[in-house]
């Protein structure tokens, strides 16, 4: 809490807004709630490695037994959060249910139903929590989600799917700009993240 309230406030008086990077859809053998157990032998809500991210592990998030670890209960990860002094979460690898799609024909509907218990948890903690959802921006398209979330941070929107900065197809940007628009128009702020380093990148997506 104490390096908080240093980082929350501005050099001219002014206060920050501290969103905790928070991810949902992946367990990560580095954060204080993984068991040495788990690595001889992973639970069953535990699904693979992520093959870009050593030691990140993709979850079956709609199994009981990852809730209490996330958000329910006073050990839980949000609730840690919360006591740390956040105003909110930032949460990474909601998009995880279209890759257990093919396990769980109920995944995108899941993923809907754990945001909005995550979120309801918080604000029963803490009524003005915010919840930042990062990609996964297909989901605006349902109302009850996009009620229990602040904004949607999209990373790579310009550039970089292919993880070389190159430009993206003008087809996945239209559909990703097209939800991203969806969720505006309710009122949610939007974020776009690019990973670049070429001035000339920089600038067209200032432009754009």
């Amino acid at each position: 809490p104490g390096e908080l309230a240093k980082i929350r406030l501005k050099p001219n008086g002014q206060k920050r807004v501290l969103l905790s990077y928070f991810s949902v859809g992946e367990a990560e053998n580095y954060r204080y709630y993984w068991k040495r157990e788990w690595s001889a032998k992973r639970p069953a809500w535990m699904a693979y490695e992520n093959k870009d991210w050593a030691g990140n592990f993709i979850v079956r998030f709609w199994d009981p037994e990852w809730r209490p670890i996330v958000f329910e209960g006073a050990e839980s990860f949000l609730s840690r959060i919360i006591a740390a002094g956040f105003d909110g979460v930032y949460l990474d690898r909601v998009d995880v249910f279209a890759e257990l799609e093919k396990e769980n024909s109920n995944a995108r509907a899941d993923m809907i139903a754990f945001v909005r218990a995550l979120s309801a948890k918080a604000r029963a903690l803490k009524p003005d929590f915010l919840v930042v959802v990062q990609n996964a921006e297909d989901l605006a398209t349902s109302d009850p989600f996009l009620a229990s979330i602040d904004g949607i941070a999209k990373e790579d929107l310009l550039y970089g799917v292919d993880h070389k900065a190159s430009r993206n197809p003008q087809s996945m940007i239209n559909e990703a700009v097209r939800h991203l628009k969806v969720a505006r128009d309710k009122g949610k702020a939007v974020f776009v993240v690019e990973y670049l380093s070429r001035p000339e990148q920089l600038m067209n997506v200032m432009r754009e």
